[in-house]
């Protein structure tokens, strides 16, 4: 049930970042008459995504495991339903931050503003990568050899201690 929880947050997020993209296409210049026509769309794009998400994320539901310990082309569709509309609403929003920071027209105040979005939309960019692939065998290793009492086995059950002394090597 958890993992069904975090699967339908990522619905959630996206239906946020849906409404940041229809603000960001406003602020770029967008009909405002056709706002809402456009909204549904948006929204219509993350309601398919977060059915996506749903749909890959099923054979780590069943599993009990979460979708970056069952890794597959199911974690591949999840994270590019998931990563897609964010990757493309930071890219939009950091472009309108630079295009309104380079027009030379705005205050200090507002060039802070624009700093801190486009820094938030950067991070965001960043975020495309799948944690599964930028984290999990760096952890792995560093929890390892930092840890070295521990046994830490991948899957659902947390690592068990053990009296092994640290020159023994995991199984």
């Amino acid at each position: 049930m958890v993992n069904l929880a975090r699967q339908l947050s990522f619905g959630a997020i996206l239906l946020v970042v849906s409404d940041i993209y229809g603000i960001a296409k406003l602020w770029d210049g967008a009909d405002p008459d056709r706002a809402r026509q456009r909204q549904r769309i948006y929204d219509l794009v993350a309601a398919t995504a977060t059915v996506i998400i749903l749909a890959a994320g099923t054979p780590a539901r069943r599993a009990n495991l979460l979708v970056d310990q069952l890794l597959g082309w199911p974690a591949v569709a999840l994270w590019l339903a998931f990563c897609l509309p964010v990757g493309i609403t930071a890219v939009l929003v950091g472009r309108i931050c630079l295009r309104e920071m380079l027009t030379g027209d705005i205050t200090r105040r507002e060039r802070v503003v624009f700093v801190v979005i486009f820094c938030t939309a950067v991070v965001a960019g960043l975020e495309w990568a799948p944690p599964s692939s930028r984290h999990s065998d760096a952890c792995w290793q560093i929890s390892r050899s930092s840890i070295p009492r521990c046994i830490a086995r991948p899957g659902p059950s947390p690592p068990r201690c053990s009296s092994r002394s640290a020159s023994r090597p995991f199984p």
